[in-house]
């Protein structure tokens, strides 16, 4: 708990990071609130401080194939986030977006991601 609570004073200051992993521990909260809360906490990530990974860990928690998952992981891949590009492009694919998704995982495979690189 006081963990939590040096990460929250962290991230009430702006720390970004703390931000981002204060909202990724709420998220996995077995409480509504908390988890609600740490939504709020990573979308702020995402919008105001452009954090590509607050974005993947938004994606992460959407369920497969959903339009809010491609949406966070749309923001994240446009912010240079590998693994966001490679599951990106292997989410769209299996939606049936094949080109985008082709260009997805080319682009996280030149940028060294082997998951996508087995895809292809």
């Amino acid at each position: 708990e006081d963990c939590l609570d040096d990460l929250r004073r962290a991230s009430d200051g702006g720390a970004v990071n703390a931000t981002i992993v204060l909202g990724q521990q709420l998220i996995g909260s077995q409480s509504s609130a908390d988890v609600q809360q740490g939504r709020a906490l990573l979308l702020q990530a995402s919008e105001h401080a452009r954090s590509a990974e607050a974005a993947l860990i938004l994606a992460e928690n959407e369920p497969e194939s959903s339009a809010e998952r491609i949406f966070y992981l749309r923001q994240a891949a446009n912010r240079g986030h590998p693994k966001a590009m490679a599951l990106l492009g292997t989410t769209m694919t299996s939606s049936g977006m094949w080109e985008a998704g082709i260009k997805w995982l080319k682009t996280a495979s030149n940028l060294g991601d082997g998951r996508a690189s087995l895809s292809l």
